[in-house]
């Protein structure tokens, strides 16, 4: 064991100095010990690196019985391979697994609180043009060379056999087929030595003039397989084999050749609903061997054309020489970690302040993780009245857990954002000690942060907030992002690099819907929001009556994000947000509303409720506050509406007129796409993202 750490620290040794002497640009390391190897030229000389796994390494060997786990010293060796581990996956600049329940495993085990894991899955792929139902043409050349006749059934296994291949299995399996097919062989392809086979088939009362054993160099292999009828393949179902792909599965398929395995190992369990000829057991049992047996005899279903055509979609080399290409550049890609609240898709200052950049910024050379600490279930109970317990053991417990794990990993990124703050307490010790990374630190807001802002369900909570953080925040950052001039004006009291980024619409995805125009349909006034904004709605809930009043069932109210706000003057039950509706409940709206109160906090709202009906095309009316009137031109392309009488005016114009709410919606849009789209502002995040790094544009 000692020797073999000795090895491990030459090997690095000479990799490191082949990296130096080569200027390497990237580094691809296949299985645990190469990528120590990896992390140390990553620390060394910050050439990123690729873990390619080809399975869970320690797990094989303890299951497997590689390792005598009786050995002291051995469990030593275990327990430092498991502590090298999570560093191998957090700090991999590209992951590659062999199977998507691998990545699920790494996923779950490693990546929690990450969104945009770095992990591809990339099967263990064949030659389609080497492998094909063609090589079937010298069938009776191989078999006369191997005294098979050329009429006879024949099984084939194909690899080494021992830790993990279940020969007695595959034995009995055989033994039951000669029963329905007479005369059959088993064929083996392997360099083990045949006594042991042929012993270990006399146990099973095999008889040893039904087996062919060959030893054979790659290129002979096509040839031996086209002379098979059936493949086998068992393996030991373990754990860690929920990783492995044996390339025997592609090489058999790729040649039309139906194949038994069974279930348990990597994604055998959904390839078999995907790909014809694969044919999983659910145990080593006599009935389950029959129930294949019965199946594969059914010639109607495994044609063998369409086995290797429907293989090829999974395991043709193409496929993986592509995806490999695609991990190559990923790989290369800086590093940009966003700390936030919340997970993907489900915070609107997050979806289109950053989120909606991702792939953008992917294609174009950085990597973005979003690091977030409210997980699905917290969110149950974070904003609701209540749960006092769960909610100060996330706060005091859970949120400081998980900013800990970044905190281990926060030297492998070259730009780290932090969106408002890294935890929703009075503290700045995780941006303090973020900010010792060696990444450029930025940090971007889109509201008025550094006034006490704290919603009703959590109003006992409120001494845990120190709005106060955000200047130092501000003052520690190599640049600021605001999401207004408003926000402009605070941070640059504090910093002198601070640029504007509007809170932007992806307008390829928002786009304008047909909206009714019959009289006998009712105008809708929508309004969408979350439980912490919804209290605005109550600014105009007088001009709201009087256009009730005025119109009556020619207009109704629709409030999105809030279902559990009622309003039974005003007829309004509210619909809760989804990310799945979204679109289509916006699209119900004629007119789109966004009153505001004005004060300090208000000020610096970045006027998004009203862009995002904007760029479906909506007219909408807006309070003229803060950025709302940098938005807005009224009467252009929408109106801005300051008390009851210009509320009321201003609905009952749009209600009155379709012709003038296509007119202002379409107005509206061209806003939208000119100076608050994605496409207006994506180069912008680019420009700075490479000047940050140090990367060309």
């Amino acid at each position: 064991m000692l020797s073999q750490f000795r090895l491990l620290r030459d090997f690095t040794r000479l990799a490191l100095a082949i990296a130096m002497k080569e200027k390497t640009g990237l580094v691809h390391c296949r299985s645990y010990p190469a990528a120590l190897t990896g992390l140390r030229i990553r620390k060394k000389l910050g050439i990123p690196w690729i873990f390619d796994i080809r399975g869970f390494w320690i797990d094989e060997r303890k299951e497997g019985k590689i390792w005598n786990t009786g050995n002291p010293a051995v469990r030593l060796v275990i327990l430092l391979f498991r502590m090298a581990e999570r560093s191998l996956f957090r700090q991999a600049d590209t992951i590659v697994s062999l199977t998507d329940k691998g990545k699920e495993i790494i996923e779950n085990k490693f990546f929690r609180g990450i969104s945009a894991r770095p992990v591809r899955v990339i099967p263990c792929c064949t030659d389609f043009k080497v492998f094909n139902p063609g090589i079937r043409t010298e069938r009776n050349s191989v078999r006369n060379r191997l005294n098979i006749p050329s009429d006879a059934f024949v099984l084939t296994y194909l690899g080494s056999i021992g830790t993990w291949y279940l020969l007695e299995e595959m034995l009995d399996f055989f033994k039951l087929l000669t029963q329905s097919k007479p005369g059959s062989y088993f064929l083996f392809i392997t360099n083990e030595q045949p006594d042991k086979i042929r012993v270990t088939a006399g146990k099973k009362g095999v008889s040893p003039e039904s087996l062919r054993i060959t030893s054979a160099l790659h290129g002979e292999v096509p040839a031996l397989l086209g002379i098979s009828d059936w493949g086998i393949a068992l393996i030991r179902p373990t754990w860690s084999k929920q990783a492995s792909s044996p390339v025997k599965w592609a090489e058999f398929l790729a040649s039309g050749i139906p194949l038994v395995v069974n279930k348990g190992i990597g994604d055998v369990d959904s390839l078999q609903h995907r790909l014809p000829g694969l044919v999983a057991i659910a145990g080593f049992t006599e009935s389950e061997y029959s129930r294949a047996i019965s199946m594969l005899c059914d010639t109607r279903v495994y044609d063998r054309e369409t086995i290797s055509s429907q293989a090829r979609q999974v395991f043709d080399l193409p496929i993986a020489i592509k995806s490999y290409s695609e991990a190559y550049r990923a790989a290369s890609n800086k590093k940009v970690l966003i700390i936030a609240s919340h997970r993907p898709d489900r915070a609107p200052n997050q979806r289109f302040r950053f989120e909606q950049y991702f792939g953008f910024l992917q294609n174009n050379g950085f990597s973005c993780q979003l690091a977030y600490i409210i997980h699905a279930r917290e969110d149950a109970f974070m904003y609701q009245n209540g749960h006092f317990l769960k909610k100060a053991l996330f706060f005091y417990v859970k949120s400081w857990i998980r900013r800990w794990k970044v905190l281990k990993v926060k030297d492998h990124y070259d730009l780290i954002i932090i969106a408002r703050e890294a935890l929703m307490t009075r503290s700045t010790y995780f941006e303090r000690h973020l900010r010792r990374s060696r990444a450029a630190f930025v940090f971007d807001f889109d509201d008025s942060i550094w006034l006490s802002n704290v919603s009703a369900a959590n109003r006992y909570f409120h001494w845990l907030k120190n709005p106060g953080k955000t200047s130092s925040i501000i003052s520690m950052s190599d640049l600021v992002i605001a999401g207004n001039q408003y926000l402009e004006k605070y941070a640059s009291e504090f910093n002198s690099k601070v640029v504007v980024i509007p809170t932007c619409v992806d307008t390829d995805e928002f786009r304008p819907t047909n909206h009714p125009s019959s009289e006998n349909i009712p105008v809708v006034i929508g309004w969408t929001g979350s439980i912490t904004t919804i209290p605005h709605l109550g600014y105009i809930e007088s001009a709201l009556l009087s256009v009730k009043e005025k119109y009556g069932d020619r207009i109704r109210y629709l409030v999105v994000g809030d279902e559990n706000y009622m309003n039974s003057r005003l007829d309004i039950k509210g619909l809760p947000w989804s990310l799945d509706t979204e679109k289509q409940l916006l699209s119900r709206f004629d007119i789109g509303i966004m009153p505001l109160p004005d004060n300090k906090w208000t000020r610096g709202k970045c006027g998004f409720k009203g862009l995002l009906c904007m760029a479906m095309g909506i007219p909408v009316i807006m309070s003229p506050v803060g950025v709302n009137s940098e938005i807005i031109t009224d009467g252009v392309n929408g109106f801005l509406a300051e008390d009851h009488r210009q509320w009321v005016e201003k609905l009952s114009l749009l209600i009155e007129s379709s012709s003038l709410r296509k007119q202002l919606g379409a107005r509206g849009r061209e806003t939208v796409v000119e100076h608050y789209s994605v496409n207006a502002w994506k180069n912008k995040y680019l420009e700075l993202f490479s000047a940050l790094t140090g990367k060309p544009c």
